[in-house]
């Protein structure tokens, strides 16, 4: 597997592992509406640094 899929799994399994604790704590959107999975992990990582403000 080349160098490029294996980062590319690497963020992906990131995203998700986010996604699923967001889920956990009953978020499955962020406040304007858009769905948490059609977030980027960067987004993701903001929102988890700084929290979902309602």
């Amino acid at each position: 597997m080349s160098q490029a899929n294996r980062l590319r799994q690497a963020v992906e399994a990131k995203r998700k592992e986010l996604i699923e604790l967001f889920e956990n704590m009953g978020h499955t959107q962020i406040p304007c509406g858009t769905p948490i999975k059609s977030l980027t992990l960067t987004e993701l990582q903001e929102i988890y640094k700084h929290g979902i403000k309602k």
